[in-house]
């Protein structure tokens, strides 16, 4: 700062000509001036310390002709500046980090550090120092007021439209102790540090207890599962006598169940779903794998898709504790899992286990992924979605359902879940995944017209934006499609929702950010070239091209509570919504 204080743009390279090259405004303006016409040049000055944040509004609208009213500003708190020891301790820590945090920096700096840690490091250095703001120091106060003077006359002798009063410009903002963060003492800056660290381990101790006390309702969930099955033996035709009464005690206080957990404990309840449409079999062989879970939910849901095949008959008579939702219509994949979530999130569900009917699950597939969810918390608590290893009938990784791994994650991401035998991913599929009821009432359901086909990377893509989602290769599931092969094989007229899905998903989705969105649209170009190579018959696929790509660019998906309400499902309350 000295440096560019004594020799102004001549200081030594880079700094010089970056720093006054941006904040200079008499050059800045004259940059702009080459492009844009002088009169159409104004500047704006800020009002003087203690004016409301209504002024500087005003002016900005009175420049640009927008209506005042159009925002309310009255609200808007002023934001507290890092101090001088904050911001050298940030500095570095930055210098320190490099690129390890990746993506996650600015959700790690802002949640831990920004407000919380680097305040309590600023306490920690003490009332007389640590709290001073940051600023130039008594020492350049001449040059101050003299470069001030200076940039107001240039201004003034350029004639540009003025939106203010040049004589804020003079009004002096520096605090009258303030102090560079360089000229900050490393005794300081190591009692900062000190300050930091015990502010983070009371943050992990916090973080520990909530895993603490998640795992303890997890074992309590099994106690009271084994409990009852226990009690189901003895209301056999001659159970021990002990036995007899213990279960008409368990029976007398059932009713106090909590609606929305069944078979768990009040705030965990973890609810399992399936949605099925004329695969009769295939739907029994997955609800008889659940009910062998080593780790059974606390409540099963099957969403019928008007089936025509006796499903409904069969769920009522051979699995009669399933909550059985029929829908009215065929509704697609899409439309069935935006059902089934509403229709769960109706209670006091924490955890969704997502599966598809032809979805078979090993018996430690759920404990596995609630192992998982437990062991990688982290100071952002649980991720938020978990996947299971998804395999064909005959043990191979099964190339349909394959979780996309997350695009530049972390260092510290990826070394946490590989920690915990799990891999860091961007999205998964409904065949299994295990998501956080909470984050689905903040964003929002499955997009219901959808129908069939990238439903569940649209909806996943939405889940996980800033957010950590995990591959749990110990939950392994059996997706027991007709054929083993990849989502590129040969799709004949479904090809339509396809090309339609992919279009609105690119165009109108929040999951994707614009990076995103070029990287996946290269990759579905190529999987499109894929399925028409390997396509017996690609007029059909030239067609469903044509009229998915009209419809897609032509309308847009209808809102999912609206969908769903035609069909007779109430959406319950939550903050986001599905596009």
């Amino acid at each position: 700062m000295d440096d560019l204080v004594e020799f102004g743009i001549d200081a030594p390279e880079p700094f010089g000509k970056m720093f006054w090259g941006l904040h200079d405004p008499v050059r800045v303006l004259k940059t702009w001036e080459s492009a844009v016409p002088k009169e159409r040049v104004h500047v704006l000055t800020l009002p003087a310390p203690g004016a409301g944040p209504d002024v500087l509004w005003d002016r900005f609208c009175a420049l640009t002709g927008i209506d005042p009213a159009v925002c309310d500003v009255g609200g808007l708190a002023d934001e507290e500046p890092l101090s001088a020891v904050e911001a050298e301790l940030l500095r570095r820590l930055n210098g320190r980090l490099g690129t390890a945090l990746g993506g996650d920096y600015e959700r790690v700096v802002r949640g831990y550090l920004a407000g919380g840690g680097l305040t309590a490091g600023s306490d920690a250095a003490g009332d007389a120092a640590g709290g001073v703001p940051m600023g130039l120091p008594p020492r350049h106060d001449g040059w101050a007021a003299d470069r001030t003077r200076a940039i107001v006359a240039d201004l003034r002798d350029a004639g540009y439209g003025v939106a203010g009063d040049m004589a804020e410009l003079t009004t002096s903002r520096t605090p009258r102790e303030a102090m560079l963060p360089g000229d900050v003492p490393d005794e300081l800056i190591a009692a900062a540090s000190i300050g930091v660290s015990a502010y983070l381990l009371e943050r992990l101790n916090q973080v520990h207890d909530r895993v603490g006390i998640a795992h303890l309702h997890g074992q309590l969930s099994d106690v009271r599962e084994n409990l009852d099955r226990l009690l189901q033996a003895a209301a056999s035709p001659s159970p021990p006598p002990a036995l007899q009464r213990a279960a008409a005690r368990r029976r007398a206080g059932a009713g106090d169940r909590p609606a929305g957990a069944p078979g768990g404990v009040r705030g965990d309840g973890r609810g399992r779903f399936v949605v099925t449409y004329d695969r009769r079999e295939l739907l029994a062989e997955s609800l008889a794998a659940l009910a062998a879970q080593e780790r059974r939910p606390d409540r099963i849901v099957v969403v019928d898709n008007a089936s025509g095949d006796g499903t409904p008959a069969m769920v009522r008579e051979r699995f009669p504790d399933a909550d059985l939702l029929t829908l009215p219509r065929n509704t697609g994949g899409a439309g069935g899992f935006a059902a089934g979530m509403a229709h769960a999130l109706s209670g006091d569900t924490d955890l969704l286990w997502l599966l598809d009917d032809d979805t078979v699950p090993e018996p430690g597939a759920l404990r596995a992924l609630l192992a998982a969810r437990d062991r990688t918390a982290g100071l952002d608590g649980p991720a938020t979605l978990l996947a299971s290893r998804v395999v064909w009938t005959d043990g191979r990784d099964h190339p349909m359902n394959t979780p996309r791994p997350k695009p530049r994650a972390s260092a510290v991401e990826r070394a946490a879940a590989r920690a915990a035998g799990c891999v860091p991913i961007r999205s998964a599929s409904f065949v299994s995944v295990l998501v956080d009821a909470a984050v689905v009432r903040e964003r929002g359901l499955p997009v219901a017209d959808y129908f069939l086909w990238n439903d569940d990377f649209e909806f996943t893509t939405r889940l996980l934006r800033g957010r950590r989602g995990l591959l749990c290769p110990d939950s392994v599931v059996v997706h027991k499609t007709k054929t083993f092969g990849g989502a590129d094989a040969d799709p004949g007229d479904r090809f339509y929702y396809e090309v339609r899905n992919k279009i609105w998903l690119f165009t109108g989705s929040r999951g994707l950010a614009p990076p995103e969105r070029v990287l996946y649209a290269g990759s579905t170009v190529r999987r499109w070239s894929r399925t028409f190579a390997g396509s017996s018959d690609r007029a059909v696929l030239r067609r469903a091209l044509v009229r998915g790509a009209r419809a897609g660019l032509t309308g847009r998906p209808k809102p999912t509570a609206d969908l769903l309400r035609e069909i007779g499902v109430e959406v319950p309350l939550h903050d986001g919504d599905a596009p």
